[in-house]
């Protein structure tokens, strides 16, 4: 077991990985930029250290400066968590040069999980079924007669992207040219050294987004996990996981982890990914292997009791699995809700601020993970992600009850979030019944819409009273009560209410 472990990351999977790192009785150390300092992760670490922040780019992407830190500190190992360079193969070589490992996985030699063309056309060769697509390019006029040939819409994707990045849906080809230059100027501001090269799948507006769990040890044990359904996203970042997923037959359920055992073992993968599909109707198309832990991780924890966190960092030590397949069940429900600092009435625009207030929700089956606390402030510089709620029911109705108490309970003052929406999200008969797709938060119509599921209209005329009752109190405050006629007018009643309630405090 390694005694010495260097997180290279920020944020909800800094503080778990120091976590993690401290139960199984290493050191954990770890970096930070000067505006993370007093983040969770950086409180709870043995040791921290802060990043130059140099001219150049971001200071959590600077190889050189962490790999530098890395042989000074004499670690055993680093822990990427996940982005930044998670699956960056110069990260990962540097690092070996030194003899220092990257907690990564291991896999069959001349193949290389970030590479997600030569993956999917790996899974081909093994029988499974993917996308209308092509291999990877980097000639336009190519890019326009494949896109031509697959049909639009189409999705364009960078050959080494991660979490939305170098990721566009394209609906015709008057924008592909834009769209490609997008995806190559984010390639080289988030994806170092990455190849100047996309490839394009089909796209479909009606699919659902499943992904297993899959943890392999040095000895060949293996363990799939329920999966997760991550359907629910903001510019293709999961908001929403359940696990089970309510929307996949026992059938094609079983047919989708004997495709996972086959990929891990043919791979020889040794460590902890994710395996992603995209389920259209009755079919379910492989996507790519995730070879960093994902956000959504401690969702299958809590349905499954195992600390995903502390297997994969004693995996990449040699250790074996301390646990099998009959120890995994799923008889329960799990769900997970990602909260952001950002604006949904003005398209999740980031909304950085002091944070004035933070309750956060609790009760049995309820847990509640965050790096920040009250008095922090949130930037706009990365992820602006500030807390996970998790619910755990015997059933998917009873989880969904439960996570809507849980988000009722949960206040973040100071800055605006997107628990107003996920609170309605809860409510919403499309989401209850299973009756959603990935495009459910795309456009400002179909959140309105859930908004509205909400709203009735004695509740708007109740609160256009209130107001107005109190606006009254105040004559200088008159300005504000012709903008709540004005709303009322446009159906924004609630917004101006709890606008004018904030003014207040």
């Amino acid at each position: 077991m390694f005694s010495k472990i260097l997180i290279a990351n920020r944020g909800l999977i800094q503080a778990n990985c120091v976590r993690a790192v401290k139960e199984l009785g290493a050191r954990a150390i770890t970096i930070y930029a000067p505006n993370d300092k007093n983040s969770a992760g950086v409180r709870n670490a043995d040791e921290a250290y802060e990043l130059e922040v140099k001219a150049s780019g971001i200071p959590y992407l600077d190889i050189e400066q962490i790999v530098d830190l890395a042989v000074k500190l004499k670690v055993d190992a680093v822990h990427p968590g996940y982005g930044f360079l998670a699956q960056n193969a110069d990260f990962n070589a540097k690092l070996k040069e030194k003899k220092i490992c990257l907690i990564t996985p291991k896999h069959l030699e001349g193949y290389d999980l970030a590479d997600k063309p030569q993956i999917r056309s790996f899974a081909q060769t093994l029988g499974l079924p993917i996308l209308p697509g092509t291999d990877t390019c980097n000639d336009l006029e190519s890019l326009k007669k494949s896109a031509a040939e697959i049909g639009y819409p189409i999705v364009m994707k960078a050959a080494e992207g991660y979490g939305g990045i170098g990721l566009r849906v394209i609906d015709r080809e008057s924008v592909l040219e834009a769209n490609y230059r997008n995806v190559l100027s984010q390639a080289d501001r988030h994806l170092l050294h990455a190849p100047h090269e996309v490839y394009l799948e089909k796209y479909f507006t009606k699919a659902k987004h499943i992904e297993f769990p899959v943890a392999r040890d040095a000895q060949g044990n293996m363990v799939v996990f329920p999966e997760r359904e991550c359907t629910i996203q903001r510019r293709y970042q999961k908001l929403v996981t359940e696990t089970p997923s309510s929307c996949l037959t026992d059938a094609l359920r079983g047919k989708l982890k004997s495709a996972v055992e086959l990929l891990m073992n043919q791979l020889a993968i040794q460590g902890f990914v994710s395996v992603e599909f995209l389920y259209d109707g009755d079919q379910a198309y492989f996507l790519e292997i995730n070879s960093y832990i994902q956000p959504s991780h401690a969702v299958s924890a809590l349905l499954t009791g195992v600390d995903m966190l502390r297997e994969q960092v004693s995996i990449a030590s040699d250790a074996p699995l301390s646990f099998s397949s009959k120890d995994i069940t799923n008889d329960d429900v799990a769900m997970g809700v990602f909260v952001s600092a950002e604006d949904t009435d003005r398209n999740f625009t980031p909304s950085p601020g002091k944070i004035e207030r933070l309750d956060l929700p609790y009760g049995d089956g309820v847990y509640s993970l965050t790096n920040v606390s009250a008095g922090d402030t949130v930037g706009t510089f990365y992820d602006p992600i500030v807390a996970l709620v998790m619910a755990k029911e015997i059933s998917r109705s009873k989880v969904i009850s439960k996570m809507r108490t849980a988000l009722d309970a949960l206040h973040i003052d100071g800055i605006k979030t997107s628990i107003p929406l996920m609170r309605a999200l809860m409510r919403y008969p499309a989401f209850s019944k299973g009756e959603y797709d990935s495009e459910i938060l795309a456009t400002k119509e179909s959140r309105d819409a859930i908004f509205d599921n909400i709203r009735t209209p004695e509740e708007s005329e109740i609160a256009a009273m209130i107001a107005a009752l109190s606006l009254h109190r105040d004559s200088s405050k008159q300005h504000l009560l012709d903008e709540a006629r004005e709303n009322s007018k446009k159906g924004k009643v609630w917004e101006m209410a709890a606008e004018w309630f904030n003014r207040q405090k």
